[in-house]
């Protein structure tokens, strides 16, 4: 192997596991933060969760580098330790705008995308989840 895919697959794996984090922090601390801004960090969320589909399947690049996957994979515990947090506000939007139909941060009725929130979340969080269990696989 060389030095360049080397340093290519240990930097997307890296990049992989910051990006799963950051989807996960974000919507973790959804409920708190609220709809004090409108809806853009719901939007935001919704645009982003295809970008962390993508990188939850390049955390496995760093396999065939046994000494350093048995160090990256440690990046995993973080993300697994917050996996129930994220629920909560995905559950709230899916009660709330999906199954009644009431918009994410007004009373007003739901428009498409946010009837799509909730859904598309859980399946970011449920392809998330495989792939870091995936990833924790001994070397």
């Amino acid at each position: 192997m060389s030095v360049v895919e080397l340093l290519l697959r240990l930097s997307c794996s890296l990049v992989a596991w910051i990006v799963l984090l950051t989807h996960f922090i974000w919507l973790a601390t959804l409920g708190s933060v609220g709809c004090s801004s409108g809806d853009e960090l719901y939007r935001l969320l919704l645009g982003f969760a295809p970008l962390t589909i993508g990188f939850a399947f390049l955390v496995g690049l760093s396999t065939k580098l046994v000494s350093v996957h048995s160090m990256i994979r440690w990046a995993a515990l973080p993300i697994a330790c917050l996996l129930p947090l994220p629920l909560i506000p995905v559950w709230q939007a899916f009660s709330g705008s999906t199954l009644s139909g009431t918009g994410l941060c007004r009373a007003e009725d739901a428009v498409a995308w946010q009837r799509w929130w909730a859904p598309v979340q859980l399946a970011t969080i449920a392809i998330v989840a495989w792939r870091t269990f995936a990833a924790w696989r001994p070397s």
